[in-house]
């Protein structure tokens, strides 16, 4: 319980600072993607169940302010985070920083790519070069200058709850019946 709290906690705290001060530090119009580091960071270093719920709700509040259509960037969000947990979870070493970041990039890129299918080609923009090279590209490159400086953030985080919850376990045993 304390685990999803903490997490919404992130959420709620990510989503505030992308729609405060990022928009104030944005160039050429291009701000990091906080809403698609976290699904990841935290399928990455949690599993997919964890990167799935963060992605979901990361996508629901971004759905809920921002877009017409309530649950695309859920779906989008919740996929990318439960691929990220599935695929990378067992590779996951707490001192390497560049895996986490092709992952984030990978995964920036998938939000990227989808928008741009649903927001532009399907209105008939169909120059996928100039989105690609002007919109994607810049904010993968934005969203990885953050990444760097969340990761230890969501690494500390993680291992906190991790301590916490191994503590009560050994307090209070697993918690299985069966034992007897």
């Amino acid at each position: 319980m304390k685990r999803k709290v903490f997490e919404i906690g992130i959420i709620l705290l990510c989503y505030i600072l992308q729609t405060t001060f990022l928009k104030d530090i944005a160039l050429a119009g291009i701000s990091p993607n906080l809403m698609i580091i976290i699904p990841v960071l935290f399928g990455y270093i949690s599993g997919k169940y964890e990167g799935m719920f963060v992605g979901f709700v990361s996508g629901i509040l971004f759905d809920l302010f921002y877009r017409d259509v309530v649950g695309f960037n859920a779906l989008i969000f919740m996929y990318i985070g439960y691929i990220s947990g599935m695929l990378f979870f067992k590779d996951f070493y707490k001192d390497d920083i560049v895996f986490p970041l092709i992952v984030v990039s990978a995964g920036d890129f998938i939000y990227g790519f989808f928008s741009y299918v649903t927001y532009f080609l399907l209105k008939n923009r169909l120059d996928f070069s100039y989105y690609f090279l002007n919109i994607i590209v810049p904010e993968i490159v934005y969203t990885l200058f953050i990444t760097i400086l969340l990761y230890k953030i969501v690494l500390k985080i993680n291992v906190y709850l991790e301590d916490k919850k191994n503590r009560k376990e050994r307090r209070y045993g697993s918690g299985t019946l069966g034992s007897c």
